[in-house]
């Protein structure tokens, strides 16, 4: 009986130990984020100020990520988002604009835009919230295969919820 205890015991402790979260800062450009420390950080990916993936070796991983960019004073939010939505439906295959809402991103006014589309093989689904702070643009994106979108909506919640301006 205390074998059992002792291995329920040690087995929620590895469990919390999974579910808790690692924190990326970074100091130029203004932020930090907190994710879960079993998904896979690596800054300067395809153009991101940093992203993490949740390793899934089959199939396409889940993953968010953050790009930060200089944009001159007195930028609005919503050129920004004008923006990239354009560049959106150069570069997604299949792109379909699902929403967008006004929301906030660390108390910031922000845009909230959710779309569809296709890379190579696989149909994805991203939701991404663009915001404006000074002279730089926030986009925080999620981006997960259509068939997991919907669960995998809780960590980026909690990745959202986190951010936060340094």
């Amino acid at each position: 009986m205390v074998k059992r205890g002792l291995l329920l015991v040690l087995f929620a402790l590895f469990t919390v130990a999974l579910a808790q979260n690692a924190t990326y800062s970074n100091a130029t450009a203004r932020f930090a984020v907190d994710y879960p420390s079993d998904w896979v950080m690596r800054e300067g990916v395809f153009g991101t100020t940093v992203m993490v993936v949740r390793p899934n070796p089959n199939g396409f991983s889940s993953n968010f990520n953050v790009v930060v960019l200089r944009v001159p004073a007195g930028t609005t939010l919503e050129a920004t988002e004008d923006g990239l939505i354009e560049q959106l439906e150069a570069i997604i295959t299949d792109f379909k604009l699902v929403a967008k809402q006004p929301a906030t991103l660390a108390g910031q006014p922000a845009i909230s835009v959710l779309y569809t589309g296709r890379q190579g093989k696989f149909n994805l689904v991203w939701y991404q919230v663009l915001t404006v702070r000074g002279t730089f643009a926030y986009a925080v994106t999620f981006t997960a295969e259509a068939s997991a979108y919907e669960s995998e909506r809780t960590p980026f919640g909690n990745v959202l919820g986190s951010f936060r301006f340094l």
